[in-house]
């Protein structure tokens, strides 16, 4: 089920969020120094989180996407906000960030989420109004549920293939992420035959400049089905270890049949994808 976004005005929030009391009953925060913040005008994503938990008063102002998984949701002493704890590297449990908002998102521990809005830095330490503040805070505008594919690792390269059509089945992977922890490959399936198709990605591997390359699933990862009936389309993600590709990569899979013409079950043709650069 998808969910619509959820808008507050910022400033609002912002202003809102900082007058809240504390738990020693002082104010939020100190008055804003005269000026744009450091961060206004910046673009902040995933793949810059390290640097700003490091120091998130450097990029106050900044404008954010970023996609976390739910660790705890906390409500505002008045209930009219909420206090997010996520953590932005979703693999390790680590860089973690508190997001506030006034959306009504249906929220459970390890769910996803993609917050846009304002950095807000670290405000200050300690409980305000019922909501602990955990590292860096952003004031979100949007939140949306989001699925372990958008937290993932920044792809560092990236390369795309056309499909390819065998015996009326149609594989396409349609996107391969070079990640500094993995390697992903994204693959559909389209099986227009009159017969049910038979998929087992532990039998794909990459070959790259002569090297085999074996997968390592994750299971985090949308899965391809192990039956495809007819008609039917099915997409799944099959990750490797890390890699760069060289001269000769090759992405290599199989696939079986109940069609005679193709192969008893157990019997697989494989499918090879080159890219040139």
């Amino acid at each position: 089920m998808r969910f619509a976004p959820h808008r507050i005005p910022l400033l609002a929030a912002a202003v809102a969020l900082a007058l809240l009391p504390t738990a020693c009953g002082g104010s939020g925060k100190a008055s804003a120094p005269v000026g744009p913040p450091p961060g206004a005008g910046k673009q902040l994503s995933n793949a810059d989180w390290p640097q700003v938990v490091d120091n998130p008063d450097a990029y106050r102002g900044a404008t954010v996407d970023l996609v976390g998984r739910v660790s705890t949701v906390q409500k505002s002493r008045d209930g009219q906000f909420r206090g997010i704890h996520v953590y932005a590297d979703a693999t390790n449990s680590q860089l973690e960030t508190t997001i506030i908002t006034r959306a009504s998102l249906p929220l459970l521990p390890d769910d996803y989420v993609r917050a846009r809005g304002i950095l807000e830095g670290t405000l200050q330490s300690g409980s305000t109004a019922g909501i602990d503040l955990r590292g860096p805070v952003v004031i979100a505008s949007t939140l949306r549920p989001a699925t372990f594919v958008d937290a993932a690792s920044p792809a560092r390269q990236r390369l795309r293939a056309k499909p390819y059509t065998v015996y009326n089945v149609t594989l396409t992977p349609y996107r391969i992420d070079f990640a500094a922890d993995e390697t992903r490959v994204f693959l559909r399936i389209k099986n227009a035959t009159d017969y049910t198709i038979h998929y087992n990605a532990t039998q794909s591997y990459l070959l790259n400049d002569g090297i085999r390359i074996r997968p390592h699933p994750h299971r985090s990862y949308p899965q391809m089905p192990a039956d495809l009936f007819p008609g039917s389309t099915a997409t799944g993600v099959t990750t490797f270890r890390a890699t760069t590709p060289g001269m000769v990569f090759k992405f290599v899979t199989r696939f079986s049949s109940d069609d005679i013409k193709v192969g008893n079950v157990g019997v697989t043709t494989p499918i090879i994808w080159t890219w040139t650069f």
